[in-house]
């Protein structure tokens, strides 16, 4: 059982990101959309999976690859739950998505 948790056992807030920017459709451009998608076992709801959501955005801001002008938008998580076990393990999966554009 400690085997599986290796990857999952840290306690950590997401973090907002926000800089601020006022995007209209007049100042940018859509250039890509890159993804993302991070996993780790809860153990009877107490240990592991806390840490889940910011490693997809960490994955995402490092797959953008961000040049001059550009921004990550449109960052969207959605979160799966699969039940074994009856309850004792949560399988949780993040998945995220993110729109990079181009400022003007």
């Amino acid at each position: 059982m400690a085997f599986s948790m290796t990857s999952c056992m840290t306690t950590s807030a997401v973090s907002a990101m926000s800089d601020g920017t006022a995007i209209s459709a007049a100042n940018f451009s859509y250039v890509s959309t890159v993804k993302a998608e991070a996993d780790c076992n809860v153990y009877l709801l107490l240990f592991g999976g806390s840490n889940v959501e910011q490693q997809v955005l960490d994955q995402l801001r490092s797959k953008a690859t961000l040049k001059d002008g550009q921004a990550l938008t449109n960052i969207r998580l959605t979160t799966e739950e699969e039940y074994i076990l009856g309850g004792i393990v949560i399988k949780k999966t993040v998945h995220g998505t993110a729109d990079i554009v181009q400022f003007k």
